[in-house]
């Protein structure tokens, strides 16, 4: 899946925002190395397919690198170290505002709008065009914290052609995979709804 330039921070935004238009908007991105959209994405998506944005570069140098996984209260930035692993943690009571009603009655008329000019080709203009969906603007979250994971030194002389690093949008989970010293490596990450925790797996070593 190719993420067209200028939409990083975009897709990011989908694990923060509580709004089913900002999320169907962010799963119309791309498919299948083409750009989709709006009633172009289901007669195109191979519905035995899972939609995924898939990084083969390596770990996350920043934060808008990360890929981010959330069940609504909770949201977690895993930057799919080798080495060690960063996961920053966000939690919704952590923020500088107060309780308010910030849904915009006029988000459906800003849907149309973004996606008319995404089919436009108009990424930047519908990036910004997007801000309208949120509402009226809230304040900050604030960060939970973050958990730093220490692996063995091996890990480090991965196999830099095997590394991949997997958003799942079907299932809410983010695959990191890699192979060191001829050993395939593979940890899941994923924000369980009913138990309202945060899980890190490593099924395969």
């Amino acid at each position: 899946m190719m993420i067209p330039k200028g939409f990083s921070f975009f897709l990011l935004l989908l694990v923060f925002v509580e709004s089913r238009f900002f999320f169907g908007l962010a799963l119309g991105v791309a498919v299948k190395d083409k750009d989709v959209w709006s009633s172009s994405l289901e007669k195109n998506m191979d519905s035995t397919r899972s939609l995924e944005v898939r990084f083969n570069n390596g770990p996350a140098k920043h934060w808008t690198d990360a890929l981010p996984i959330g069940n609504g209260r909770l949201g977690a930035m895993i930057w799919g170290g080798v080495a060690n692993e960063t996961i920053n943690l966000n939690e919704d009571t952590l923020w500088t505002g107060t309780p308010g009603d910030y849904t915009d009655p006029d988000a459906p008329n800003t849907l149309s709008k973004v996606r008319k000019l995404v089919d436009d080709g108009q990424y930047a203009e519908a990036t910004a065009a997007a801000v309208n969906l949120s509402g009226n603007p809230s304040d900050v979250y604030q960060l939970l914290g973050d958990i730093k994971i220490e692996f063995s030194d091996t890990h480090a002389a991965y196999d830099e052609e095997s590394y991949q690093r997997v958003l799942d949008l079907d299932t809410a989970t983010v695959k990191v995979q890699y192979s060191a010293n001829e050993v395939e490596y593979t940890r899941e990450y994923f924000t369980s709804n009913p138990d309202e925790v945060f899980l890190e797996t490593s099924p395969h070593v």
